[in-house]
This record gives structure tokens, sequence and C-alpha cells, in this order.
């Protein structure tokens, strides 16, 4: 009898473990709560966490440690859901986006508003010239639409978004540089500087990675986060 008992606390101990183990968030190299990410150079999205969690983690796996969302939009017609985080978080507005797809973290949008918990060059004061120049260079691609300009760092899975208001980064999983865009020359960026040397990047019709602007006010709005429809979302943006 015994060692029935026995035997009995002995599985239940295993299956705690492995549960356990099942949810356990991986760990990572850099977490952005933590290091002034921009500063290590050739940085990779997959390398970065916050408070433990990134790309690929699953939806339990952010519930465990964030808690549930303040907002959760949905995008019809796809299996993309963005968790928002900003008043969980003690800040006045959405600091961080989870963008889940069929379970799983497929990008991590971080805002102004988290510069509470960053470091450093990571903290969302730059501007294009510290951008290019002091942070992470020429980006791969880049476009344009009305509200503000999408800088792609492909190979790093970086995407860095500025405009008057509309200011932020996410981690996205690195990949190729599409072939028919290449890099800007230094001699291309500052002849480009010295014929707008009073650019707005929110207003700018120009893009030289021809990149088609966004076509509603709605899509510039879900880029970031600050959908003006709660639950769900119809124009399909993947961000």
């Amino acid at each position: 009898m015994r060692a029935q008992t026995l035997c009995r606390i002995l599985c239940a101990t295993i299956l705690l473990l492995m549960a356990t183990a099942c949810t356990k968030t991986p760990s990572r190299q850099y977490d952005l709560t933590k290091d002034d990410i921009f500063l290590i150079q050739n940085i990779k999205s997959t390398d970065v966490g916050v408070r433990g969690i990134g790309l690929g983690d699953s939806k339990d796996q952010l519930v465990q440690v964030f808690g549930k969302a303040d907002k959760e939009i949905k995008f019809n017609g796809t299996m993309l859901v963005n968790d928002e985080y900003g008043k969980a978080l003690g800040l006045n507005d959405t600091g961080l986006i989870f963008q889940v797809e069929n379970g799983a973290i497929k990008k991590i949008t971080v805002k102004k508003p988290f510069n509470k918990f960053l470091h450093g060059k990571t903290q969302i004061n730059f501007t294009k010239e510290d951008l290019y120049f002091n942070i992470l260079g020429v980006p791969d691609r880049q476009e344009t639409t009305p509200w503000f300009r999408v800088f792609y760092y492909d190979a790093q899975g970086i995407e860095v978004l500025l405009g008057k208001t509309a200011n932020g980064f996410a981690l996205a999983y690195p990949s190729a540089a599409p072939p028919t865009r290449r890099k800007l020359t230094a001699q291309e960026i500052d002849a480009y500087a010295q014929m707008n040397p009073n650019e707005s990047l929110d207003s700018s019709a120009n893009n030289t990675s021809k990149a088609q602007p966004m076509k509603s006010k709605n899509q510039s709005s879900a880029v970031m986060g600050t959908n003006t429809t709660e639950g769900n979302n119809t124009n399909g943006m993947e961000y």
C-alpha cells in the first residue's frame, strides 16, 4: 500500500515538472527592460525579449508574465490578434503591442510610452539622423505614409517608425532584404538632407525605396496600435 502511495506521489511530481517546463518562458540573451539593445552591434530581434517574452512564445506564456491585455484587436479574415498593454504596465497609454498569430507571438511593437522601461539609445527619442548615423545605420528599405515613415532593417528583424506623434519600433522575424531594393549611399543621404533640411517625416511624398504608401487612416492606426475601433479590425494590416 505504501509503495502504491509513493508511486502516485512520484508520478504527480513528474507531471508537475513537465507542466512547469512547458509553460516556462525561455531565456534570451538581451531584455528591453534591462539592456540598451541599440548599443549592441548587429543586434537581432530573436535575441531580445521583454521581461523574458519574445518572438515565438505562446499566448499562454505572454499572459503568464504580463497578465490579460488592456485591449485586444482582431483582424477580420486572419488569425492575427494585437494584444495591447498600457494601463497593465502602469502607463497612461499603450506602450507594448504583442501581435499573435495562431497562438504564437509574431511581432512586438514598442511605443514611446514604454520609454519608462527603456535605456540609453533604445529610448524612443531618436531622429532619422540619429537612426542613420548613430544607431542602426541605413535601412534596407523604407515605406512612407501620410502619418509616419517605416524604416526596415530586414536582416536584424527591426522596424522603426518615425513621425510627429507615431514613434516607436518593432521586433519581427529577420528576413533577407527584397532584392529589388537597395541601401542608400552616403552621398545620397547627404544630398537628400541638403535638399530637405526641414523635412517633416510624416508628410513626405517621396520614397526612395519605391514602397507604396498605405491607403487609409485606419491602416496607419493599426500599425501603431491606436485603432479607433476596438474588438475587430477590418483593414487587414498585419502590424
